[in-house]
């Protein structure tokens, strides 16, 4: 049995966790409550003065009725007298793994259409004294095991966050405000998310050398230390408020997020680099540092330009949080596994 106080928090936690604040402004406008006059800073503290708010005035079953209607997706029996402790959605991921199926599908399919007609030819030839002394020609033609890994490099991390959820059975997390992992959830989506984009990148470029074994052990600690740092740079973004503050300047929703998906992209692509840089000595000969650093531009320019075409369809924002979060995500780790391929060339 929960008592009426953990039956308040747990409210607060859904408002704070689920909500953004333009959902949160919807949810008091239909509660007939002016969201500014609420005396929190913050999406968190409007939220927690608006169940106190109706609290005092006996209206959480008001508020109850009114979140399903709006957020029929979360699990809102909560009272004192249900004893349930649900936190998260109803499961929907069997929709988001077959958008991930789909996307997959059909990234493979134009490839099928492009892959005869693009063929790129680098020529290199080194002069000492006026004489030959190497001569290396490097046919960079798409082939089919570097466009799966392309594919896999962009949905692989989504479908294993995804997998991780509900074998854990953690409340489903897929982007948008609310839908967030935290702490050092955040340090895990950032670790599974991008782990097979370097793996992928190595494959598709090293995977006529697999009998090297020193290359093989530099491209494993390089994966690691890759997905390592995204980890870092995604516990940085969503546990330092840098969501918390973009919405407190109460900008219009589509400038609000592709502010934040800049923001975001910005700094798990540039902590991904780091390591690279404390260590470039030793990944000098499979890595260009400063190619690499091209991943920031790729990365933040696919974001800002999915999103873009997300915001241009106009489609409910309640409602596709789960598809915005996904498209950000193929758009992050398509610029990532682009900088370590062009990294990699470079060297060569």
């Amino acid at each position: 049995m929960r008592s009426q106080h953990e039956h308040l928090i747990r409210l607060y936690q859904i408002l704070a966790d689920y909500f953004n604040v333009e959902e949160l402004r919807t949810l008091c406008f239909n509660l007939k409550i002016d969201y500014d006059d609420l005396i929190g800073e913050g999406k968190q503290g409007k939220a927690r003065e608006l169940v106190t708010f109706l609290d005092r005035r006996s209206r959480i079953a008001e508020l109850v009725a009114k979140g399903k209607e709006q957020r029929p997706e979360i699990a809102w029996d909560v009272g004192p007298d249900t004893g349930v402790i649900s936190s998260g959605y109803a499961p929907r991921w069997p929709r988001v793994m077959g958008l991930y199926l789909v996307i997959g599908l059909a990234a493979v399919g134009l490839g099928y259409l492009l892959l005869p007609k693009v063929t790129v030819s680098v020529s290199a030839v080194t002069y000492n004294g006026g004489v030959v002394t190497s001569s290396i020609i490097i046919s960079v033609q798409p082939n089919w095991r570097s466009l799966l890994c392309a594919v896999a490099a962009m949905i692989g991390g989504g479908v294993l966050w995804n997998v991780l959820n509900v074998l854990v059975g953690l409340p489903f997390q897929s982007g948008g405000s609310g839908n967030e992992p935290h702490g050092f959830w955040s340090f895990i989506w950032g670790f599974v998310t991008i782990f097979p984009v370097a793996i992928f990148a190595f494959l598709a470029i090293y995977g006529d050398n697999l009998s090297n074994w020193n290359l093989i052990v530099k491209c494993i600690t390089a994966t690691v230390l890759y997905a390592v740092f995204g980890g870092l740079g995604a516990f940085m973004f969503y546990d330092c408020g840098f969501r918390d503050y973009v919405e407190s300047l109460r900008l219009k929703y589509g400038s609000q997020e592709l502010i934040i998906v800049v923001i975001w992209s910005f700094i798990i692509s540039l902590s991904t680099l780091f390591p690279f840089v404390l260590l470039s000595p030793f990944y000098k000969d499979i890595i260009n540092i400063w190619y690499l650093s091209l991943q920031i531009i790729l990365s933040v320019g696919l974001c800002f330009i999915f999103t873009m075409l997300y915001l241009f369809n106009k489609l409910p924002p309640a409602q596709t949080a789960q598809l915005r979060g996904v498209i950000a995500g193929i758009a992050l780790r398509l610029g990532l596994f682009l900088g370590i391929i062009l990294s990699v060339y470079a060297v060569w």
